[in-house]
């Protein structure tokens, strides 16, 4: 892609058209193929036709049918092969990339070279979006559900009570005292040795020459790290076997428990061919507590859990037959006698593209949390994908099989005049049922290639008075509604503000002209639920637009531009290195030298042009849409967390250049609030910085180039 955007550069385009070209390879890199292979006339034509507009809506719907085309084989290529056996011979393969980057250094080098992990060891993921162990292999689903629930027997509140008097008692033997515990109460271990590498005392539970259950100690004093050491046995062990035959009919499933001092953690770990994963289930201190009953009881429930999810490893491990979840897919293959065919994961989170019987194409999803009656409301009336089946599986997994919507999300969909209108009649009916969704944002919108909206991720959703927003939400990416806030209760008006401020597309450019008309321009802002706030006409009215939507004054926010000026010399880096292609960028945003634009942005009233729209939306982390006509809309800024979507408005002058910005806004109240008024110690600071900055810069200033991410 890189390449093929460097040869771009040099084509004799303006720079809209050559950012346009950049921006279609970022949204579609299925287009590098075509475009790669086409002639450097034949790309400058291309792109000189479809940069300036559209193609008539007849055959808008052939372009999207052959780039969604272009796009599924993209995928298939990518993730998906035509048979389970191929899929599973595949993955033996790509498990094997591992095996020499496992052996190359003994585990404890890793404890204290930490940066040099090989690639496929993820022993400290931390993404919500990656699949879970526990999908992985059911018996490891089963010990993190035991590891919360079990009921412990007598013996083993017995070896808890001494495990805990072991740890407590500093002046005791640990390994020793260890070893006849745990031969006492039949938790055997015994001393592991990988090659050159060896276990710090206590180690493995043996299954005949599989080792299920590792154990390593490390003192913290030592500045090892036993999470890191303990997987790189794992990955050795499995990786140096020689029984090839044997380790390609599974994922490795496997039991880690590491102690420093007297902490404890499980954790559970598979080898398939996306690496070695591990995850954490489970932590405790060791130690006795006086008049902690329940603590005691945790450590009981562990005992309790590793007896049972070690004797299914034995089962597991003495019955071997193939297992599929070796192509990195859960292990979960069926339900209601229907076979599952994972195709490739989608989206953000544990969600599939698979096919069951007939070659129905159908959405699996896994999560610990879902409403079924508030997904089913909308279903109903279909705005929702039809659930096919639901079920709780071991690890406390929901799976919900639903119908596969062929689509986009809102934020890389196609904008078309009908989503929104038919999306608040879906929410309108959610609401009317007393049921919320909580998580109204783009990508939990996708439209049909008719328009349709289907909400998904029903995650967070339920009745209005029993629905909570979870605790921990992302506030720093993710602008929620006033009063949304962790563990708090998720309202109906949480629901319509999040609709209001629904970016439509994330990558807005036009409207088809059959669709908008250009006699009525305020169609095509209203069809967002928008209104107009006039702004002042001084020459700050761009300043202004910006300062209001971010509660701040317009002069501060100059100021703020003119700082981020003097700041970025030689520091913002447009796409290409290629001095004469930045100087020309340079001209064509400012048409004047980078002093001269400087000292007039610095001034009060002057207005604000290409490159000012640009300078805003990096310091404030802004998506600007404006919009200039009847059916046009163009973006500025590309921060896919939607944290601030600004409207503007823009009217061209009819005496010059400059134009003038007004405001586009959701609500009524924002239509009330009247903007701060900046100070006049602010003026002056601008003025101050200007001068300071002539000063120290008597000669040429360097070259001004500019951030890849305003593009």
């Amino acid at each position: 892609m890189e390449k093929l955007k460097t040869r771009i550069s040099g084509f004799s385009l303006t720079l809209e058209e050559k950012i346009w070209a950049k921006t279609e390879l970022d949204d579609y890199p299925s287009l590098v193929v075509d475009w790669a292979a086409a002639s450097d006339e034949e790309l400058i034509a291309l792109i000189e036709k479809n940069s300036s507009h559209r193609a008539p809506a007849a055959n808008q719907e052939m372009e999207q049918l052959k780039r969604r085309i272009r796009d599924l084989e993209f995928e298939r290529n990518q993730y998906s092969l035509s048979t389970s056996t191929q899929r599973t011979e595949m993955a033996i393969s790509e498990r094997e990339q591992f095996y020499n980057a496992f052996n190359q250094h003994p585990p404890s080098y890793y404890s204290d070279n930490p940066k040099d992990i090989p690639k496929g060891l993820n022993c400290h993921r931390n993404s919500q979006h990656e699949m879970h162990t526990t999908l992985s292999n059911s018996i490891l689903g089963q010990l993190y559900t035991d590891l919360n629930e079990i009921i412990p027997s007598k013996p083993d509140c017995i070896a808890a009570r001494e495990l805990a008097f072991i740890f407590s008692k500093s002046e005791v033997p640990l390994n020793e005292n260890l070893n006849t515990w745990s031969t006492k109460h039949r938790i055997p271990m015994a001393r592991l040795a990988i090659d050159s590498g060896q276990t710090d005392g206590l180690n493995v539970l043996s299954i005949g020459n599989i080792y299920a259950l590792l154990v390593n100690k490390e003192d913290e004093r030592t500045g090892c790290n036993a999470d890191i050491q303990n997987s790189m046995y794992y990955a050795r062990f499995w990786s140096s076997m020689a029984d090839k035959e044997m380790v390609s009919l599974t994922v490795c499933p496997g039991i880690l428990m590491n102690i420093t001092r007297s902490n404890c953690t499980i954790s559970g770990c598979v080898f398939t061919n996306k690496g070695v994963n591990v995850d954490h289930y489970f932590s405790t201190t060791l130690l006795w507590i006086p008049d902690d009953e329940e603590h005691r009881f945790r450590i009981a429930r562990m005992i309790a859990s590793i007896r049972k999810a070690t004797s299914e490893l034995q089962h597991y491990y003495q019955n071997l037959v193939q297992e599929e979840a070796i192509d990195g897919f859960p292990y979960y293959r069926t339900f209601d006698k229907e076979k599952i065919a994972y195709k490739y994961p989608c989206g953000n989170g544990r969600v599939y593209h698979a096919t069951i019987s007939g070659n129905k194409r159908v959405a699996v999803k896994f999560t610990k949390k879902y409403s079924l009656e508030a997904h089913q409301v909308l279903a109903e009336k279909g705005f929702a994908p039809q659930i096919l089946w639901s079920e709780t599986i071991k690890g406390g997994w929901k799976v919900i099989v639903m119908d596969w919507i062929e689509g986009r999300t809102m934020i890389d969909a196609p904008p078309q005049i009908e989503t929104i209108p038919k999306l608040r009649i879906a929410i309108e009916h959610l609401h009317s049922q007393d049921f919320v969704h909580g998580d109204l944002r783009g990508n939990n919108i996708v439209v049909d290639h008719e328009g349709t909206p289907f909400v998904i991720d029903f995650d967070w959703a339920g009745k209005e008075s029993k629905a909570k927003y979870p605790l921990f939400m992302n506030h720093e990416e993710i602008q929620w509604p006033h009063g949304a806030t962790d563990g708090d209760s998720i309202t109906k008006v949480h629901d319509q503000e999040m609709l209001e401020k629904l970016s439509l597309n994330s990558q807005v450019r036009s409207f088809s002209t059959s669709k908008v008309n250009p006699a009525k321009p305020e169609q095509l802002w209203e069809v967002y639920g928008l209104k107009r706030k006039t702004i002042v006409g001084d020459g700050n009215c761009l300043y202004r637009c910006i300062a209001f939507e971010i509660h701040k004054d317009h002069i501060t926010c100059r100021k703020e531009v003119v700082q981020k000026m003097i700041d970025s010399q030689g520091i913002f880096n447009y796409i290409e290195s290629d001095s004469e292609e930045t100087s020309q960028l340079f001209e064509v945003l400012t048409e004047q030298s980078f002093e001269k634009t400087l000292m007039e942005t610095g001034k009060v009233g002057q207005p604000g042009g290409q490159l000012i729209l640009y300078l805003l939306s990096e310091i404030y982390s802004l998506n600007m849409f404006i919009y200039r006509g009847g059916n046009t809309v163009n973006r500025i800024g590309k921060y896919h967390h939607d944290r601030k979507n600004v409207h503007l408005l823009y009217l061209p002058s009819e005496t010059d250049d400059n134009g003038h910005y007004d405001l586009l806004v959701h609500n009524e109240d924002d239509m009330k609030r009247g903007e701060k008024i900046g100070k006049d110690k602010t003026e002056k600071q601008i003025e101050k910085m200007l001068s300071d900055w002539k000063k120290n810069h008597p000669d040429p200033p360097p070259q001004f180039l500019f951030s890849s991410s305003f593009f």
